[in-house]
């Protein structure tokens, strides 16, 4: 059931899936059609761009006392906060009945007062009301015995007030888990060194954080989930500063001054099954810690090995450059963007270079997308200080066009600045309508068919394709092929064997294309297929350096024979879509 809030912008209460109080409680949250498919993790055949629940991930952090929060009843032993309590403890609360007396439980009227006894293992229930205090644990849990911070089941206990640097603060602390509460009118939640933490299913709303601090805030924090959260109403609403191995998961994230959500200078993080919604500014960044950082040292080429799949990057500002409004303002090195949808955004992907922190934009691995209904482009390329980055499989169709100062008019599928001999594209479809029509234009520049550009930089496009896609429903959301698509069947290979072998290690050409977990608990690598053959297996380590793969089953290869993610049918599919 939702929670009827008064005061809040319609758009935070839609991000929310709340009402504004007075408002019909059974309306609609505007959700694109076809969002509701949990995506498998390890890119199963049949995944899909929708943002699922949990993305089918693997094993919380914790163990059994994590998952307290969720549970349909209190756990048996498990602490209270209930702000309504006459005293400042009592030893006998009933948790019914909301009062000392009668019972046998431990019970506080502040968070205060729960953090001074909590122990490793405790679950502390904080139930409904609205607490003026900040939440600063200061003792760590354990592996499998977590401290839980967990909304009383039912209820919907609110945080708020002018906290610094957030209501909610994690200094050094590990294994802690929370789980359902809100922090709203208040700067949201600051973590520093804080590792094996856990963020799900909470509500940050409406943050008075004009810079970055004072939104959710990890800083050289690593091994944290972020899952199941509505982060809406902030400025940079969820940041990850040096900090490595996190998972942001199943979150909706909208409305932010300057971005919804940032990666720097860390690597190894996974952004999976997310809906990003921003008509203020931007959805994603990705960069490294240049001047404008100030949270930790200065470093460079330093934003490595970031996953993002099956996220949602929608309905961004209209901006009159492709700088602004872009689903994903993308600066890294190594990173993997894979089965994800930018639809309605001023620019769906723009890939940045410029001083001083976006300057090593290298080596990136961008396949299985699809661009969609952009307003300036699909795709935008930054010609100087681009690495091999390359593009594959993906659908850039029904993006309006630059025209100038991003006017939705022109060429509009990709648009670049000269040189493309950075970028390597292969087997993408660009379409605008009809074929022969312009689909790429140079900034500032001409519009060009898709013949005529790859005839001018074979060595950078080459196998792209001029074909309607022919989704089942793209105006509604969904990017599934339909009978008789061409892109079903119409994939490239994503890497080739390096010589004939067989084994559990597959060396390849291009092992960029691959997972393998990060060494993250509960992730899983990525299942793969070999061309001409049925059989799978699962990657479980990568050495990127080197080009090999290690595999959970033995597999027999020829020199050169194609390897992609697990698929149906004859090739991979084109686009975020995988037939079963």
């Amino acid at each position: 059931m939702r929670r009827c809030i008064g005061g809040v912008p319609w758009v935070l209460l839609w991000a929310a899936g709340l009402v504004a109080c007075g408002d019909d409680e059974t309306a609609g949250t505007g959700d694109v059609a076809g969002e509701d498919a949990a995506p498998d993790t390890g890119e199963e055949a049949g995944d899909a761009a929708d943002p699922g629940t949990d993305g089918g991930a693997g094993g919380d952090e914790g163990g059994a006392a994590e998952d307290a929060g969720e549970a349909d009843a209190p756990v048996p032993g498990a602490l209270y906060v209930d702000g309504t309590l006459g005293a400042g403890e009592c030893a006998d609360y009933d948790p019914v009945g909301r009062a000392c007396g009668g019972g046998d439980a431990r019970a506080f009227r502040t968070l205060a007062g729960a953090v001074a006894v909590v122990e490793p293992g405790d679950v502390v229930y904080v139930r409904a009301g609205t607490y003026n205090e900040p939440l600063v644990p200061s003792v760590s849990g354990a592996d499998g015995s977590p401290v839980v911070w967990a909304a009383y089941p039912g209820e919907a206990p609110v945080l708020t007030g002018d906290w610094h640097p957030a209501a909610i603060r994690l200094d050094g602390v590990e294994w802690q888990v929370f789980d359902g509460l809100h922090v709203e009118r208040a700067r949201w939640l600051e973590a520093r060194s804080a590792h094996h933490n856990v963020v799900r299913n909470c509500v940050f709303l409406d943050s008075p954080a004009t810079g970055t601090t004072g939104n959710v805030r990890f800083v050289s924090s690593h091994f944290n989930r972020i899952e199941g959260n509505t982060i809406a109403g902030g400025q940079d609403n969820l940041l990850l500063i040096d900090s490595d191995r996190n998972v942001v998961q199943g979150n909706t994230i909208a409305e932010g001054a300057h971005s919804l959500l940032g990666i720097r200078c860390g690597d190894f993080n996974v952004v999976r099954g997310n809906r990003f919604s921003n008509t203020l500014q931007k959805a994603g960044e990705v960069y490294d810690c240049g001047a404008d950082t100030s949270a930790v040292p200065n470093a460079f080429a330093s934003t490595t090995h970031n996953l993002f799949e099956h996220n949602w990057f929608t309905e961004t500002d209209r901006y009159y450059s492709t700088s602004g409004g872009n689903g994903i303002q993308y600066a890294g090195q190594d990173g993997i963007l894979r089965r994800n949808v930018f639809i309605n955004a001023n620019v769906g992907l723009g890939m940045q270079v410029y001083e001083d922190e976006a300057l090593h934009n290298e080596r990136n691995r961008i396949y299985h997308n699809v661009f969609w209904g952009n307003e300036c482009a699909g795709v935008s390329l930054e010609g100087v200080g681009q690495v091999d980055n390359r593009f594959r499989n993906n659908v850039l169709a029904g993006n309006h066009g630059w025209a100038g100062d991003c006017a939705g008019e022109g060429p509009g599928q990709l648009l670049y600045r000269s040189p493309v001999a950075g970028y390597e594209f292969r087997r993408n479809v660009l379409w605008a309508g009809a074929a022969g029509a312009e689909v790429i234009q140079e900034e500032f520049g001409a519009g060009s068919t898709l013949a005529a550009f790859e005839a001018a930089h074979p060595a950078a496009f080459a196998d792209n394709l001029e074909l309607d896609p022919a989704f089942i429903d793209a105006a509604g959301g969904e990017f599934t092929p339909a009978a008789g698509s061409g892109l079903v069947d119409a994939g490239l290979p994503l890497a080739a064997a390096r010589g004939a072998g067989s084994g559990t290690s597959l060396p390849v050409d291009d092992a960029r294309w691959f997972y393998d977990g990060y060494g993250i608990p509960g992730e899983t690598g990525d299942r793969i297929r070999l061309a001409g053959g049925d059989a799978t297996a699962r990657v479980v380590a990568i050495d990127y350096d080197a080009g090999v793969l290690t595999l959970d089953a033995s597999l027999t290869w020829t020199d050169g024979q194609g390897v992609s993610l697990a698929w149906e049918g004859a090739a991979p599919d084109i686009g975020p879509v995988e037939l079963r």
